[in-house]
């Protein structure tokens, strides 16, 4: 068996010596990385203060030293970010001691997504060179490369959600009982922890059930409810411990609190500085000011509606900045 299982390796890296070199490549080009970011900073500790954002990195300290999911004052828990992240920082401090495995884990999983990119393409293409093509654009990103080896939710979250997508395609391809569900429970898994790790995906659940529903009576085929209802289940499943997390410590059933924070510390002033033909940091210093709040308050699950509602208010009476705001991030996008 393991004679047979060598063999089976060195034949797919013989037939797919491309892929195999790409991934490669991104594996080095992010070691390369690592070691350049490592030697700028001169010492563990600046390394660490280089490469950690958005808190995450903070509360899976905590997580670890003190069993809080805060980012430094254990008596202001955090509702804002998802557990998912700070949960992996913290297994690999309470493991390792420090985030240098992880790095290793992130550049790895960073190298793989190359490969996951490939294979989505020969859904949408049959041309192999645009698969490669879309892998080596991912693999030599220089952006790609640079978060790889920084604390942040991308690599972990695109992984996922790359794996997600493999397995909804799967899932609508599939012709027998027995390889829809198997693919419905992976789906719903890869969903489930790439909500947990960044929210973006919260509303998939139903626009993945219409679609296949849509697709199924398009293309005339039987619909398994079975295998809708155990993907349904499994995300829920995955995601009610934080859902129940929530409501227990703000009496709130609510996910996270990032959409309503973006609406305020970003859309509101973005829509004003366009208004104002303004600089961004000088709108949202601005906004902050006239609204009383001074960028430390605890924004939580419990208050984010409150915060959303000023924020549509201001959307809503500067309709033109809206617009041009839209269509310039439309542009600068593409």
């Amino acid at each position: 068996t393991m004679i047979n299982t060598n063999n089976t390796i060195i034949s797919w890296l013989r037939n797919n010596k491309i892929i195999v070199f790409i991934i490669v490549l991104a594996f080095v080009l992010r070691i390369a990385m690592l070691f350049a970011v490592y030697s700028n900073a001169g010492d563990y500790s600046q390394f660490i203060e280089n490469i950690k954002a958005d808190g995450y990195y903070d509360i899976g300290y905590t997580l670890a030293n003190e069993g809080v999911f805060a980012i430094d004052d254990v008596e202001v828990l955090d509702s804002v970010r998802t557990p998912g992240y700070p949960l992996i920082v913290a297994g690999f401090l309470i493991a390792f001691g420090s985030v240098w495995f992880l790095l290793i884990v992130q550049i790895f999983i960073a190298s793989i997504i190359p490969l996951l990119v490939y294979r989505l393409s020969l859904y949408v293409s049959e041309y192999k060179k645009i698969a490669y093509a879309s892998a080596l654009v991912f693999a030599i990103e220089p952006l790609g490369v640079l978060i790889s080896v920084r604390l942040l939710t991308e690599i972990f979250f695109t992984g996922l959600f790359l794996l997600f997508t493999l397995f909804v395609f799967r899932f609508f391809y599939s012709y027998t009982n027995k390889a829809q569900i198997l693919n419905s429970v992976f789906a719903g898994i890869s969903l489930g922890a790439a909500t947990l790790i960044r929210p973006t995906t919260l509303y998939f659940i139903p626009f993945i059930i219409i679609a296949y529903i849509l697709y199924r009576f398009i293309s005339k085929q039987i619909i398994n409810w079975r295998s809708l209802s155990i993907f349904a289940i499994v995300v829920i499943l995955i995601l009610s411990p934080w859902y129940y997390r929530n409501y227990k410590t703000y009496e709130v059933i609510k996910f996270s609190a990032i959409p309503q924070q973006v609406m305020f510390w970003y859309l509101a002033p973005s829509v004003l500085a366009v208004e104002n033909d303004i600089a961004f940091r000088e709108s949202q210093i601005s906004f902050f000011e006239k609204e009383g709040f001074n960028g430390d308050d605890n924004f939580t699950v419990e208050n984010a509606s409150k915060y959303q509602e000023r924020a549509m208010e201001v959307i809503l009476e500067n309709p033109i900045g809206l617009i041009d705001f839209l269509l310039t991030s439309m542009a600068t996008f593409f």
